[in-house]
């Protein structure tokens, strides 16, 4: 009796070793195509496509229509806001940015959503004429506040490094830590996105590392934008990072697939095959 009362135990604590370890896979896709989808954990939405916080609620009504069709939570969102309403600069209406938001993390929370990605980098960008420093600044200072809106609805929200032809303002994990410890909010997290990562030419281990004390959510693609495993990109040293700072976040794969149903189930099974690697 007591060999199976310890084995029972043992059991019990190897999955929970388990279930606190390993990271659910998720696909970034828009709301209509992920319908059908199953083979992953859960679905990262198109916030400006699904969401649509700057279209009236009868345009969000469809929305809502489609989640009840999909097999899979939605758990998270990205494509915050269109790149033509500026975050900055003085273009940047910050009353109507801030209304966008409080309608994007409202919709958001009615759909379940816990994770909203800040990429946009066209809307974050620091106009040329701009002293960059001030930009900056004023990026901060916005994030606080959307950092505080988001809180209301017990979001997150996760900053994503976005290489040089996306953006000039936060291009590597480095930057994107900088500016999460200075709005200094467990609401305002960051990102890693190893296409980005790659494309800015980051060490994949060292820099997650030097960022794990802020690391929320992952991204993954090849450096082509293909998907994990479509030319054998070499992953290993990302996910020897995550392993070794005990990542407990999520990864979406944020990646063209030209069959969709096989080239997630190549993508979860290449990403496994990380996870399980000694």
């Amino acid at each position: 009796m007591k060999t199976i009362v310890s084995f029972f135990f043992l059991l019990l604590f190897s999955l929970s070793v388990f279930a606190q370890t390993y990271y659910k896979i998720g696909l970034c896709s828009s709301l209509s195509r992920a319908i059908n989808v199953y083979q992953c954990d859960y679905i990262e939405i198109n916030m400006t496509e699904d969401i649509v916080a700057d279209k009236p609620d009868s345009v969000f009504n469809e929305t809502l229509k489609l989640v009840k069709k999909t097999k899979l939570p939605i758990f998270s969102s990205n494509c915050f806001i269109n790149g033509n309403i500026k975050l900055i600069g003085p273009l940047s209406d910050q009353g109507a940015v801030l209304s966008y938001a409080e309608t994007a993390f409202k919709r958001a929370h009615e759909l379940g959503i816990k994770v909203v990605v800040l990429g946009s980098g066209n809307s974050r960008r620091i106009p040329d004429n701009m002293d960059f420093m001030h930009g900056k600044e004023q990026f901060v200072e916005l994030c606080k506040i959307l950092a505080n809106i988001a809180k209301k609805y017990r979001i997150v929200i996760v900053l994503e490094p976005l290489n040089q032809n996306e953006t000039n303002l936060v291009n590597t994990t480095i930057e994107g830590a900088e500016i999460v410890r200075v709005v200094n909010s467990r609401y305002f997290r960051l990102l890693a996105d190893f296409y980005h990562m790659a494309r800015s030419g980051e060490s994949p281990y060292d820099n997650l590392m030097a960022v794990k004390d802020v690391l929320y959510h992952c991204h993954i693609a090849e450096f082509n934008r293909t998907f994990p495993g479509a030319t054998g990109y070499d992953f290993s040293e990302y996910f020897r990072a995550l392993k070794d700072m005990s990542y407990k976040g999520r990864i979406s794969i944020e990646c063209g697939m030209p069959d969709l149903d096989e080239s997630l189930t190549n993508s979860i099974n290449y990403i496994k095959h990380y996870y399980y690697a000694d």
